[in-house]
């Protein structure tokens, strides 16, 4: 939070945690990892900042949603998942359909690849992008 505000990111911000993928067989490590999640979020809450959540759908997407509805686990405001299908689209068998919705879902449906734009060639991945405003960290609705 503190290299988030000298950068100039507001308050109200999402700030993205890039969980790449774990051991999800150990359950000491899944829950590990959904601990420091569940304190993460509610320290960006208390500080005025809203929580996403990067990781592939095979291991750190697949916990969040096991842990979605789990009593005293404060989930991130808004998934951002990796599953490199070439589909630009949100939606995904995986994910309820209620869970992150609406508007706070990114995808990364393409991983690494060369793209060329104004003559220069960077390697990037493609995302698909379905976010909307939401209301400020720690409150359910707008005034």
């Amino acid at each position: 939070m503190t290299q988030a505000r000298s950068l100039g990111v507001a308050a109200d911000s999402v700030l993205i945690y890039d969980m790449e993928a774990y051991r999800t067989e150990d359950t000491t490590c899944r829950e590990g990892v959904l601990a420091c999640m569940s304190a993460w979020t509610a320290r960006l809450h208390d500080h005025g900042y809203l929580s996403g959540f990067y990781s592939s759908m095979s291991s750190g997407v697949a916990d969040q949603v096991n842990a979605y509805n789990r009593a005293g686990y404060v989930r991130p405001d808004h998934l951002d998942f990796a599953r490199w299908d070439q589909i630009a689209t949100v939606t995904d068998t995986a994910l309820p359909a209620g869970y992150w919705s609406p508007h706070r879902r990114v995808k990364q449906y393409r991983g690494g690849h060369d793209e060329t734009w104004g003559g220069v060639t960077i390697n990037i991945d493609n995302d698909y992008l379905d976010v909307a405003p939401l209301p400020p960290a720690g409150r359910t609705c707008w005034p």
